[in-house]
Formats: structure tokens, C-alpha cells, sequence
């Protein structure tokens, strides 16, 4: 009896975190096939276009930060703290296209972007498919938009096809936020270029 009583109260306490947490699942997709991205992930695709796929909450937004470097990855990995990784701090958000005109992902330290669907004409994502309350978001990646600040904290900023990027890797750190609890879900992969 007590093994049941205890089974139980383990299945309701997890019944709760995941509703409390919500959906979140991430794949990345070169050609037709979806590869699913798991913590601490390397995926490793062809130096070419690729979609980056989420499947969340339909209150949800994202916040991401790419880096060609692995010092935020790096402390992100090691607390998950948001509070101690200076780019997901406030007044930090890279400004972007809505609707994801521009095909890329901005790759930058020093900031993160803000990924969200609010109604099909506000939102960051190339497509939008929502069933209940589950939404996939597909986001082409054609180009890498590099942001930079110089000495004057200026933002030096450039724009590469995938296919002309040198970077080896592209460190991926990313929280998705529920808006209903404000509870965050961090996770963090590595996209590996290969050639």
C-alpha cells in the first residue's frame, strides 16, 4: 500500500512539472529529415541552409542567443542560471524582422533575440502551425547576421550566406519563457558545420 500510495504521489508530482514546464521539444532539419535536439546536443549538418524547429506552448516566446564562441555556452552550461549570462540580461534583444524575412539568425554576444508568435501578422517565425494549445514554429536559417560592438560599443554588423560563414560551430543557448507562469525552461546544443 504504501508503494502505490508513494507511485502515485511520484506520477502527480511529475503530472505537475510537466504542465508547469509545458512543451518544448527542438529539431533542426536539413532536407526532409528532422533531427531532434536533446540538452547539450552536437548536430552536425552540411554548411547550407537548415530550419530550426520549435514545438511549444501556444503562450510561450523564446529567447536565444547564437555565439560563434563557447564562453557563454560555457557558463550557461555550467549554472542555467539567466541572471548570470550577461545577454539574457534586460535591454539586451537584437532587433529582427518579423516573419523572419531576412532568413537568418543573428549570431552575436552580446544579446539575445526574441522569438514569439502573438498573431499571424507578429511573430519571428517563417511558419506558424498551431493545434490546441501546441504550436510548431519553423525558422529558416539562409543567412548568419553577425552583430559585433567595436571599442565605442558600436554595433559592427554583417551579413553572410550560410554557405560563405568560416565558423566551425555556432553555440546555441535558448530559454523558452511561458507567459502564464513566467517560469523558464533553458536548454543549450551546438550546430557543427561540417564541410
Amino acid at each position: 500500500m504504501r508503494t502505490l500510495f508513494y507511485t502515485l504521489l511520484m506520477l502527480t508530482m511529475h503530472s505537475v512539472n510537466a504542465q508547469q514546464n509545458g512543451v518544448f521539444n527542438i529539431f533542426v532539419r536539413q532536407g526532409k529529415t528532422p533531427i531532434k535536439v536533446r540538452e547539450g546536443d552536437t548536430i552536425k549538418i552540411k554548411r547550407q541552409e537548415f530550419t530550426l524547429i520549435f514545438e511549444l506552448d501556444t503562450a510561450s516566446l523564446i529567447g536565444f542567443n547564437a555565439s560563434e564562441n563557447d564562453t557563454i555556452y560555457k557558463l550557461f552550461t555550467v549554472k542555467k542560471d539567466l541572471n548570470s549570462v550577461s545577454c539574457f540580461g534586460p535591454g539586451t534583444g537584437y532587433a529582427e524582422y518579423l516573419k523572419n524575412k531576412g532568413n537568418s539568425i543573428t549570431v552575436g554576444d552580446y544579446g539575445q533575440c526574441y522569438w514569439y508568435y502573438d498573431s499571424p501578422k507578429d511573430h519571428r517565425f517563417n511558419s506558424v502551425k498551431i493545434e490546441g494549445r501546441k504550436m510548431t514554429c519553423e525558422r529558416k536559417i539562409k543567412n548568419l547576421f553577425y552583430a559585433h560592438l567595436n571599442a565605442d560599443y558600436d554595433v559592427i554588423s554583417k551579413d553572410l550566406p550560410v554557405e560563405k560563414s568560416t565558423d566551425k560551430r555556432i553555440y546555441c543557448c535558448l530559454y523558452k519563457r511561458n507567459d502564464s507562469s513566467k517560469s523558464t525552461t533553458p536548454t543549450y546544443f551546438i550546430i557543427e558545420f561540417i564541410d
